[in-house]
């Protein structure tokens, strides 16, 4: 099946259903069973989230307020020259690698909740994968000792995500576009507003980032059955 011919509906409806808690987190809202009853397509799911949101309309970029109180939260915990703070600044270069760890952690406490932008090396990822593929085919072989090395691989993912220092993000300006997609409504100045014109904006980059589907995908007639 070609790109062209796969369409949102082709996606595992589970994953569409691990979006909902994303989006509540991101907006500040909870959703019902009667708020998604009936909503079949992604305009449908855009226009329920703005409803169910029910705050007032107020204009003003979110990706750049989001820029300014990274920017504020960095400069409190990070002796660093304010005039290089720009979008196009480098993460490595405002969190070099010793200590790094400490100072996003400090960061995120300034900033009022977590960013989770830290992760193993490459390496560490690439050979837990391959150590979760030789313990799932031991399971058919040697069942104990398959699931031994299952759950001793489990424990090492965690921890590995837990003390990872490398940055899943390049500049200043991509943490604000994730801080602003990730977590909207505390991206905001007022956090007791939105800019209705960014609603679907934020839902479809959301959807692009967490499931990894082109844009051209999610047009408001786009259907998840």
């Amino acid at each position: 099946m070609t790109d062209d011919e796969m369409q949102l509906r082709n996606v595992d409806p589970e994953d569409i259903e691990d979006m909902l808690p994303i989006i509540e987190r991101s907006f500040g809202v909870k959703f019902t069973q009667a708020h998604v009853d009936g909503v079949i397509t992604f305009g449908q799911l855009c226009d329920m989230v703005e409803r169910t949101i029910d705050l007032p309309h107020e204009d003003g970029c979110t990706s750049q307020q989001a820029f300014y109180k990274l920017r504020e939260a960095i400069l409190s915990v990070q002796g660093i020259n304010p005039s290089t703070l720009i979008p196009a600044a480098k993460l490595e270069d405002v969190f070099p690698r010793k200590n790094r760890r400490l100072a996003i952690k400090q960061m995120e406490q300034s900033l009022g909740f977590p960013l989770e932008i830290l992760k193993p090396k490459a390496w560490v990822v690439n050979f837990l994968l391959i150590g979760f593929i030789i313990a799932l085919v031991s399971l058919f072989f040697f069942v104990v000792a398959g699931q031994v090395a299952i759950m001793v691989l489990v424990v090492c993912t965690l921890l590995a995500n837990h003390f990872g220092n490398e940055l899943k993000l390049v500049t200043l300006g991509d943490s604000a576009a994730y801080i602003a997609r990730e977590h909207y409504r505390l991206a905001r100045r007022n956090n007791f507003t939105i800019n209705k014109w960014e609603v679907a904006a934020k839902i479809k980059e959301l959807f692009m980032d967490r499931l990894s589907v082109p844009a051209h995908w999610l047009t408001r007639e786009a259907t998840f059955v």
